[in-house]
């Protein structure tokens, strides 16, 4: 008896197959689909314009400002752009970029199915987004620096064509994750050592630029990037993102299931944590992945407190847990890192937007600091924790703010020549962004048993609503005082 030949259907009937089945059980009409697009749309018309009258009004530079401070200004665009440029991809390749949902990668990437026909969709979206999102800080860099020279279309259009590329590159990169080392192009390299150098490398040029800039902007010398017109940059970018795309494409193919599933973890629990309102949910498996990548480290005693310290239980229980947090600083040195660079915003933007400088060093403050309270989310979430070590709850909380509240002193007395004196109001300004880092630290897990209250916008709980801007709001208080005062 023979067995019947079984053919196996082509990537793109499956997937017409799949959408007609969804469309079955979907009870969304097309005009409610419709009428959702046209309020999506309204919403960005009316306060898209809005945020462009704001952005142009406070942050474009005076009529008779100089060709010096124009210049100054585009080379500053320009390393943010590195910069952001940076972070995305490393956010890309964290999360794959090309990533698929539990059922798709067992039913579909699974099965003898063509995979780069199955992938080819999924390409689309990633160049696409990518795209979007450089078109997007194209059109915030024209705005901000409309006199820097250049017409805004052409900067749209090189920035969509470098965030595409940089899509693409970060697919080239996740295609080399399945293939033994030889065929990388040597035996000591391997994805991670892609993905940390090409990102690390863009935020680190991008500072670096930054820095060069602010120093010799100080020392009376402005500097400005070279004169070549923006339309040669936007088809030069072109060409490489198409040649990108084009690379992607034809490694489709050499995707395997460890490639599509690396950062599967992650994605999934980006998505937990928008549906349900729970940011710790996606910082704890951010957290867990740091240290994962820490591995091994050296245990080494505290040392033995002074005699006056030791006199006193609950003095020498504070010694123990300061030195203990100063030891998680210094086995995470990319949050020291952070913070030093973090010093470079403030001077960068008295070049580049003077009137944002106030809220500006606020906010960076504020992250500078962040970065440096892991120990104390950790203490504030975890009671059981809390037991273990012993002592008051004010005591834990109070010995995991020094290592933070001694960094954001030196943070902002570093940053202080950025408004040109030294205000009475500086104390109060450092001591709100360290209580809004408090406040953001200690935010216990969302709870959803709130009373209800209708809205116009439906029902709303607002003790939800409270619970996911805690800390934020000290924060943006904070920084209204400092735009005022300044």
């Amino acid at each position: 008896m023979t067995a019947a030949a079984v053919s196996v259907p082509a990537a793109r009937t499956l997937r017409r197959r799949l959408r007609r089945v969804r469309s079955a059980h979907r009870d969304t009409s097309l005009g409610g689909i419709l009428t959702d697009v046209y309020m999506g749309v309204m919403a960005v018309a009316i306060y898209g314009t809005a945020a462009v009258t704001v952005i142009r009004r406070h942050l474009r530079l005076p009529p008779t400002a100089s060709a010096a401070d124009s210049g100054v200004r585009a080379a500053l665009l320009f390393a943010a752009a590195l910069v952001t440029a940076g972070l995305g991809w490393q956010t890309a390749r964290s999360l794959g970029p090309l990533y698929l949902t539990g059922a798709g990668r067992y039913w579909a990437a699974g099965t003898p199915v063509d995979r780069a026909g199955w992938l080819r969709p999924a390409l689309g979206w990633v160049v696409l987004a990518g795209a979007g999102g450089g078109a997007l800080l194209g059109f915030l860099v024209g705005l901000v620096g409309a006199d820097a020279g250049g017409p805004i279309a052409g900067t749209v259009t090189t920035a969509a064509a470098a965030g595409a590329g940089l899509a693409a590159a970060t697919v080239i990169a996740q295609s080399r994750i399945g293939l033994p080392a030889q065929a990388r192009g040597g035996a000591g390299s391997d994805a991670g050592a892609i993905r940390v150098g090409v990102g690390t490398a863009l935020v680190g040029v991008g500072f670096a630029v930054a820095l060069a800039v602010i120093a010799l902007d100080a020392g009376g010398v402005h500097p400005s990037l070279p004169a070549v017109p923006v339309w040669w940059c936007a088809g030069a970018a072109l060409l490489l993102a198409a040649a990108a795309a084009m690379t992607a494409l034809r490694r489709l193919g050499r995707l395997d299931a460890a490639a599509l599933t690396g950062g599967a973890q992650l994605a999934d629990a980006a998505t937990l944590a928008a549906v349900f309102l729970q940011p710790a949910m996606l910082s704890d498996i951010i957290e867990l992945r740091r240290w994962r990548r820490v591995g091994r480290v050296r245990s080494r005693p505290f040392g033995r407190p002074p005699a006056l310290v030791a006199a006193h239980d609950r003095y020498r229980r504070m010694w123990t847990l300061v030195h203990a947090d100063l030891r998680r600083q210094w086995r995470r040195p990319t949050s020291a890192v952070a913070w030093a660079a973090l010093l470079v915003v403030p001077y960068a933007t008295v070049l580049l937007a003077p009137a944002a400088a106030a809220p500006v060093r606020v906010v960076a403050g504020y992250l500078a600091t962040q970065r440096l309270c892991a120990g104390l989310r950790t203490v504030c979430r975890s009671a059981a924790l809390r037991r273990t070590l012993g002592g008051s709850d004010r005591l834990l909380r109070g010995s995991h703010l020094v290592v933070p509240g001694i960094a954001l002193a030196v943070w902002w007395a570093a940053t202080a020549p950025v408004l040109g004196r030294f205000g009475q109001a500086e104390p109060v300004l450092a001591l709100g962004v360290l209580f809004a880092c408090y406040r953001s630290a200690s935010r216990q897990p969302t709870s959803y048993d709130g009373v209800a209250v209708d809205t116009p916008f439906g029902l709303m709980q607002p003790a939800l609503l409270t619970q996911l801007v805690r800390g934020f709001d000290v924060l943006a208080v904070v920084a209204l005082v400092a735009f005022v005062l300044r």
